[in-house]
């Protein structure tokens, strides 16, 4: 939609405290061009005696089907679009809507008035001086020493191993076959699988039962999977494998030098392969921590402002938004979402149910950032606006004028509004807050920020983590 034909907000008057009515405007220009795509719509799908199909004039059309309802047509074509474009100038979150007044003409503009229920804002208590408490950010020689050996892990060849049996380190290519109560279990089975012995990806047992065997070996391991396994029908009980070694293959690590830093492809020395690191290590630290002090930030703040409610459309919209999240990361990983609940024995509203309260506290938590940006008057500006429009339209290879319309006309630049004056916010409070750090610190706190592994003050807590692992 181009900017003439954009509608105009003419109006916003307050009802009660979070309810308004939007008076808003659409051009003559937009209302003709609605009058037309509706004629070209319905003129296809009617059949009028005398007219080739699509070709029987408006007027024809109109008189057919009535000019009411005609013009109920156009009138829902231009609605939302019009709306949406409202929110956008208003920056208002609408929670709930209702149409209460239309004026529509053909050659005139079109008028109409909706009561908005927006986004409650609440007086935020307590939010200047929050108590955080975190270990220092620092990179020692071991830290950069660990990210050198596990980078070398990664790059590391397999070579074939000869004249001796599997040992803890190898990786075994595999046949087996599962039976439970001596029955063949088609679900347990692999055909060339690998495994790394010692890397306990597989129940507790099996890999351990790989050390000694040579190739060809052909072995049984009578195990157990565990009470807590992911797929429930096999969750407790007892398995037979019938294993045979097809290979054994042992890693070679790459040596560390210069032409090791230049196989990596950023870097051409050692030396700058180390700084890298230690950079990168230092920014994944500082992100874990600024991670880490929100989610003490959104305890605190939700803990001493209980005033603040959250809407049940606030929270199902929410829980839409978490599933449709996890439906994205599976289809990533090549999954799907529903056969993994299947394994799990659970259903998809179960499933929903399960992230209720993490719904529930996200809500409250946004109406509290937005009522702080509301006080402060901090908002997004025009450039930071663009700038995630260019990273978004970059991150998906689209170019910024057809991913900004898109955010324009889907109704998405109200919530990207958001997430800037949600960020800067935090930003603020971290700054205005009463900040401790020891190098002693633990944390026991129950986060759902992503951790970065090397980092060792901090246990991980509160994930949803899926493990897709064999059936083993």
């Amino acid at each position: 939609m181009s900017e003439n034909s954009k509608a105009k907000v003419l109006g916003v008057q307050q009802l009660e405290k979070n309810k308004v009515i939007i008076e808003i405007e659409v051009s003559p220009e937009r209302v003709a061009k609605s009058i037309e795509t509706v004629y070209r719509k319905i003129v296809k799908n009617i059949s009028i005696p005398g007219f080739r199909p699509g070709k029987a004039p408006r007027h024809i059309v109109v008189s057919k089907i009535g000019h009411e309802n005609f013009m109920a047509e156009v009138q829902n074509d231009i609605l939302t679009p019009a709306f949406i474009d409202a929110l956008n100038e208003t920056n208002i979150k609408p929670l709930n809507s209702e149409l209460k007044e239309v004026n529509l003409e053909e050659g005139k503009p079109m008028i109409f008035k909706i009561e908005v229920e927006k986004e409650p804002i609440f007086d935020i208590k307590d939010y200047q001086g929050i108590p955080l408490k975190g270990a220092p950010i620092d990179v020692s020689e071991d830290d950069i020493a660990s990210k050198l050996d596990e980078l070398r892990d990664r790059n590391a060849k397999l070579e074939l191993v000869s004249g001796r049996p599997a040992q803890n380190g190898d990786h075994a290519i595999i046949d087996y076959q599962g039976y439970i109560n001596e029955e063949k279990v088609e679900g347990i089975k692999g055909t060339n699988q690998m495994f790394e012995i010692g890397a306990k990806r597989a129940i507790a047992g099996f890999e351990e039962g790989l050390v000694g065997m040579n190739v060809s070996d052909r072995k049984d391991l009578s195990l157990r999977f565990p009470d807590d396994y992911h797929a429930k029908d096999y969750a407790g009980k007892d398995v037979r494998f019938d294993v045979t070694v097809k290979e054994l293959k042992y890693k070679v690590l790459p040596e560390l030098n210069d032409d090791f830093a230049k196989l990596l492809g950023e870097v051409n020395t050692l030396d700058e392969l180390r700084e890298d690191i230690k950079n990168k290590l230092l920014e994944s630290r500082n992100e874990h921590q600024q991670s880490h002090f929100k989610a003490q930030i959104a305890d605190h703040l939700i803990e001493k402002n209980p005033q603040v409610d959250s809407p049940e459309t606030m929270v199902e919209k929410e829980l839409d938004r978490i599933i449709k999240n996890y439906e994205i990361e599976f289809l990533m990983r090549r999954l799907d979402l529903n056969h993994y609940l299947q394994a799990m024995g659970m259903t998809a509203q179960q499933f929903r149910e399960r992230h209720k309260e993490s719904a529930v506290k996200n809500v409250r938590m946004s109406n509290i950032l937005s009522s702080i940006a509301e006080h402060e008057n901090i908002q997004a500006t025009d450039e930071e606006i663009k700038t995630k429009i260019e990273k978004f339209a970059q991150s998906i290879g689209k170019p910024f004028s057809v991913v900004k319309k898109q955010v324009e006309e889907e109704g998405n630049l109200v919530y990207m509004r958001e997430e800037i004056v949600h960020q800067k916010v935090m930003e603020m409070l971290i700054q205005k807050a009463s900040i401790e750090l020891d190098p002693n610190y633990k944390c026991s706190h129950e986060d759902h920020h992503e951790h970065d592994h090397d980092h060792d003050n901090c246990d991980e807590h509160g994930h949803d983590h899926h493990h897709h692992e064999h059936h083993n």
